[in-house]
């Protein structure tokens, strides 16, 4: 599929770090790995709202929201955590998804429209 053709954006906020705090030491949710990989289940999933831009992942997971620390021991045995930022694809609002494991390998990636 042809991603040119697609219109994508994105919305993301920064945390909240206090003054006060030393932001080196203060952090909200789980630690936001560098992607070092993709998981190759991924490399199947060609249709738009699997396979969104590249550049926005690391994107939400800096910026987006930490959802929820997320388990799939049965396919990859795997556990990391899902960092969501809502946004749109072709007009259609959502929220897009990364799953990302402490190693930084993405192994879930979708935009669920809303």
């Amino acid at each position: 599929m042809e991603l040119d053709n697609n219109s994508y954006s994105l919305t993301t906020y920064k945390e909240y770090k206090p003054q006060q705090l030393d932001a080196q030491s203060f952090q909200i949710g789980p630690p936001r790995p560098e992607i070092s990989d993709y998981h190759p289940s991924l490399a199947d999933k060609t249709d738009i709202y699997h396979n969104f831009p590249k550049k926005y992942d690391q994107v939400i997971i800096n910026e987006g929201a930490w959802s929820q620390r997320i388990s799939d021991h049965v396919r990859y045995n795997n556990t990391g955590y899902m960092f969501e930022a809502p946004g749109t694809i072709n007009g259609v609002n959502g929220t897009f998804q990364i799953g990302v494991n402490g190693q930084g390998v993405v192994f879930h990636k979708f935009f669920l429209p809303y």
